[in-house]
């Protein structure tokens, strides 16, 4: 099954029409059949402000990213990602963080099932891997393309990972307000 998200980042002034992207696009797809999906970030440097563009040219546009190290392991946790998600790209070495982070979070907690806060949560990873070890999560991303593929992929494991789209320091306020504490 193909898998790889490529997003190619041009100057837009120098880019070819996005007709020819397309097709350029559906050609590289052909000659590697490893690529889910392409896009385009085009890059406008002549504007007042520098500003940019994400055009999506062929294929897919999210794909399942593997937590594990063992990527035959079909119970492994995964998050969901997109052209313009962030994630590690030595995925050995991710998962490794994530193996760290749940032996330090089970210590923490007495090996019971904690409450955990992760801030800047992206697509979900490190609240995903901590719901999978049975930890309820918090996650805060104020990316809503982010937010929201954290969402769709807690609810389709099943995991307990609340997410909540806004501002790390007004969403913080607004637990601590409400009298929420994490382990």
């Amino acid at each position: 099954e193909p898998h790889v998200l490529l997003t190619l980042i041009l100057t837009a002034e120098r880019a070819a029409e996005v007709d020819e992207l397309r097709e350029a696009a559906r050609s590289l797809r052909r000659r590697l059949p490893v690529l889910g999906g392409v896009a385009v970030s085009l890059c406008y440097s002549a504007r007042s402000q520098s500003s940019s563009e994400f055009l999506p040219l062929s294929g897919v546009s999210e794909s399942k990213d593997l937590l594990s190290a063992n990527f035959e392991d079909p119970s492994a946790p995964y998050q969901l990602v997109s052209h313009t998600s962030f994630l590690h790209v030595h995925s050995a070495q991710a998962a490794g963080l994530y193996e760290l982070l749940e032996k330090a979070v089970a210590r923490a907690t007495g090996d019971k099932p904690g409450r955990i806060l992760d801030l800047y949560g992206g697509t979900g990873a490190i609240a995903l891997c901590l719901a999978r070890a049975g930890h309820e999560a918090t996650l805060v991303e104020s990316y809503p393309p982010a937010a929201a593929l954290a969402s769709r992929a807690a609810q389709a494991q099943r995991l307990k990972v609340e997410v909540v789209t806004g501002d790390v320091a007004s969403v913080s306020r607004a637990l601590a307000a409400a009298g929420s504490t994490f382990d």
